[in-house]
């Protein structure tokens, strides 16, 4: 197995375990939010336009990593994005935390909260994984041109 599709191997296993859970979440509750959308238009367009632009980034940011050859430099689109993406999940975990610690008991949602911040986390991992490779792969060109 070439060193390329070991990683590509493991990039899918992270997207797997990191951006797939949130998404697929996304994608069950969008009906919800969309008869939302009708009831509180205030709440409802703000949550679903934040959480596909942050989604968005993060598979932009998988895609990067998965690349033949990743860019140079990453677009800064997708950064921003994926720090959105980060800075929600939290904002979001912390909301879940405290409605269930004022409940009073946590039960299976104390691992359960942690899946909001993951897609942020996995998607600055795969940025690094792209740049340490695009950088890598500029070394060994300018290597090879001399």
């Amino acid at each position: 197995m070439t060193p390329l599709k070991k990683l590509r191997l493991y990039l899918s296993l992270g997207a797997l375990v990191g951006l797939v859970p949130v998404t697929g979440s996304f994608m069950v509750g969008l009906p919800f939010l969309i008869v939302l959308l009708f009831s509180a238009p205030g709440m409802a367009i703000p949550i679903v336009i934040i959480s596909a632009y942050g989604l968005r980034g993060c598979w932009k940011a998988f895609a990067e990593a998965m690349a033949e050859k990743p860019a140079p430099h990453a677009d800064p689109r997708v950064v921003t994005a994926v720090v959105v993406a980060l800075i929600w999940g939290l904002i979001l975990n912390s909301g879940v935390l405290a409605l269930i610690l004022s409940d009073g008991s946590l039960g299976l949602m104390e691992t359960a909260i942690l899946i909001f911040p993951m897609p942020g986390i996995t998607g600055l991992v795969m940025l690094k994984v792209a740049r340490r490779r695009a950088r890598r792969q500029a070394g060994e060109a300018s290597t090879a041109a001399a």
